[in-house]
C-alpha cells in the first residue's frame, strides 16, 4: 500500500462504501468532487479494500491516468500501455483496436471482474474529446451485455461529465465535513502521545482538506520539537492555533501552491472575473447577484442563474451547513487573494507571503485584543473573518479592506491569510 492510500485508510468510509457497492458489471461509476479532496485516493482504497475482502476471486483493476491528457488519442494509448504491461505501441491506434485488446485480455480470465479506472479525466471535458471518452467507456461497460465479461468502468474528475443512464451512477466526493475523518487523518501522522485537539477543529474550520491537514499534521505533529515550533513562529500571538496557523504563510503556500495553476483551467473567465471582483471567501447568493449585475448589466436573469447553477455544479461555491452563505473552495481563494491584475498567473513566493499576510493581519487587528484570545474557542477567528463580511454594512470588499487600514497597519510585521469554511 503506497503512502497516498495508506493516509486515508481510516476516514471516508461512507464515500468508500458507496463507491465499493456501485462497482458491478456492466455499470459507469463517475467520481466526481472538487479538486484536493481525494477522489483518486479514495479510489486507490477501494481497490486496496477489495483485493483484501476477495482472496479467491479478486477483481482485476486496470489503472489509467488520465492528468493533462487533453487529447482521445492520448488516452488510448495509456490504456494499451497498461494492458500490454507498459509496452507501449510504435504506432498511433484505434478505438475498434483498443476495444479488441480489452476484449481479449479479459476473455482469458471470464471468472474475475474487470474494472478499468481513469484518475483525473478533467482535460478530457472538452467538447469532441469528452463525446469520444464516453462513447470509448460505454463501448467498454457494454461487454458485459454484448460478451458476457465481467466489465465495469470507474473515472475522476472535479469537471462533472453529462452523462446518464440506467447504469450510470455518480459518487460525490465532498471536502472533510467530518470530525472523525480529521481527527482520524491527524492521529496517523501524529507521535503516539501527541494530543490533537488543538487542531481538529482548526483544520475543520481553515483548511478541511485531506492535504492541508497532512500538511499541519506532518508540521506541528510529526515533528519532535513541535511545540518549540509552535512558540517560535511569532511570540507576539503565542496561544491559538488558528493565530500561529494565520502567521504561516509558507506552509499555505506549499499546501495550494503547486495546484492553483488547476484554477484557470476550472473555472470560465467569467467565473474569474466576477469572483476576483468580489474578493470574498464567504458571502450570500444576494452580495454575488449585484457584483455580477454591476458587472454584466446586458445580461438576462436567466443568464446569472445560468452562470449560478455552473459555479455550485463545478465546486467553486458550495452552500455552508446551517446557514445562507455560499464560500469559495480553499484553492480558488487562494489564487483571488494573489491574483495580480494584467497578468493571467503571475505568484512570486516573497509576494504571495506579504499581501496573504498582510491581510490576515488586517484581520486581527480588527477582532478583539490579543489577550482576549482564549485558546479554548477554537473558531474565533474564522468566525470574526466572516462578521466582516456577512451584512451589506460590514461586507466590504478586500480592495476596500486594504484601502481603509493600511495606514494604521503600516511598519508592522504581516500575518497570514485564514480559509474561513
Amino acid at each position: 500500500m503506497d503512502q497516498e492510500t495508506n493516509y486515508l485508510v481510516n476516514i471516508r468510509e461512507t464515500e468508500q462504501k458507496l463507491l465499493l457497492s456501485q462497482i458491478q458489471p456492466g455499470t459507469i461509476i463517475q467520481v466526481c468532487g472538487p479538486p484536493m479532496v481525494g477522489k483518486s485516493t479514495i479510489i486507490k482504497q477501494v481497490i486496496n479494500k477489495d483485493q483484501r475482502l476477495k482472496k479467491e476471486c479478486p477483481n482485476i483493476f486496470y489503472e489509467i491516468v488520465c492528468k493533462k491528457l487533453d487529447r482521445f488519442q492520448d488516452v488510448l494509448t495509456q490504456v494499451m500501455i497498461v494492458l500490454n504491461n507498459g509496452h507501449a505501441q510504435s504506432r498511433p491506434i484505434s478505438r475498434r483496436e483498443v476495444l479488441w485488446n480489452i476484449e481479449t485480455v479479459t476473455g482469458h480470465m471470464t471468472q474475475n471482474h474487470h474494472v478499468f479506472v481513469f484518475h483525473k479525466c478533467e482535460a478530457l471535458r472538452l467538447l469532441e474529446n469528452e463525446r469520444k471518452f464516453l462513447k470509448f467507456i460505454c463501448q467498454i461497460a457494454s461487454l458485459f451485455w454484448s460478451h458476457n465479461l465481467k466489465v465495469s468502468v470507474v473515472f475522476s474528475t472535479y469537471k462533472k461529465f453529462n452523462i446518464s443512464g440506467n447504469h450510470t451512477r455518480c459518487v460525490d466526493v465532498d471536502v472533510l465535513t467530518d470530525l472523525l475523518d480529521i481527527r482520524h487523518l491527524l492521529q496517523h501522522y501524529a507521535p503516539s502521545r501527541a494530543s490533537v485537539d488543538d487542531l481538529v477543529y482548526v483544520c475543520y474550520s481553515m483548511l478541511f482538506l485531506p492535504e492541508a491537514v497532512q500538511k499541519v499534521s506532518e508540521k506541528y505533529l510529526v515533528q519532535d520539537n513541535h511545540l518549540e515550533t509552535l512558540k517560535g513562529i511569532d511570540r507576539q500571538y503565542p496561544g491559538s492555533m488558528e493565530e500561529i496557523l494565520c502567521w504561516d504563510g509558507e506552509l499555505i503556500f506549499h499546501i495550494f501552491h503547486h495546484r492553483v495553476v488547476e484554477v484557470q483551467d476550472w473555472l470560465t473567465q467569467q467565473d474569474l472575473t466576477l469572483l476576483v471582483t468580489l474578493r470574498r471567501r464567504t458571502f450570500n447568493e444576494g452580495q454575488l447577484e449585484r457584483c455580477y449585475r454591476l458587472l454584466f448589466p446586458k445580461n438576462l436573469t436567466s443568464d446569472w442563474l445560468m452562470l449560478l447553477n455552473r459555479l455550485k455544479d463545478s465546486y467553486v461555491i458550495r452552500e455552508l451547513p446551517g446557514s445562507d452563505l455560499l464560500a469559495v473552495h480553499p484553492l480558488v481563494d487562494y489564487y483571488i487573494q494573489n491574483y495580480r491584475p494584467g497578468s493571467r498567473l503571475h505568484f512570486e513566493e516573497k509576494e504571495t507571503y506579504s499581501s496573504n499576510n498582510f491581510l490576515c493581519h488586517v484581520t486581527l487587528k480588527a477582532g478583539k485584543p490579543k489577550n482576549a484570545w482564549k485558546r479554548s474557542s477554537s473558531w474565533f477567528s474564522c468566525q470574526r473573518l466572516a462578521s466582516l463580511k456577512r451584512s451589506d454594512a460590514n461586507c466590504i470588499s478586500m480592495s476596500q479592506l486594504f484601502s481603509s487600514v493600511e495606514g494604521s497597519c503600516h511598519g508592522e510585521k504581516p500575518n497570514h491569510i485564514m480559509f474561513s469554511k
